[in-house]
């Protein structure tokens, strides 16, 4: 993970823009952070739910278990794999695939 202080600091001494992502090495990238420093989920190749402990999806807010499934590996798929990390989906969701 890329702390905020760190970006800021690669920014300023490289004098570039720093995209901070998110992702697993046996999925892909699973989100990154858009020109707004706003995340966004990479739905092209992912289908991710925040899921409860019953494998319920939570309201938008609140945190849950990230449950990808992967819709581009046909040679060994994902499906509803859980990745071990808790998240949650930005209200802004249904408006801009959010983190």
């Amino acid at each position: 993970m890329l702390f905020e202080d760190d970006k800021k600091l690669m920014e300023r001494q490289f004098d570039i823009p720093v995209i901070n992502e998110y992702g697993a090495a046996e999925l892909d990238l699973i989100a990154f952070e858009n020109p707004i420093d706003e995340w966004q989920i990479n739905s092209e190749t992912l289908f991710v739910e925040i899921l409860d402990d019953n494998d319920n999806p939570v309201p938008l807010g609140e945190e849950g278990r990230v449950i990808i499934t992967s819709l581009y590996n046909k040679a060994h798929p994902f499906i509803r794999y859980d990745i071990g990390d808790v998240g949650s989906l930005s209200e802004k969701a249904l408006f801009g695939n959010l983190f």
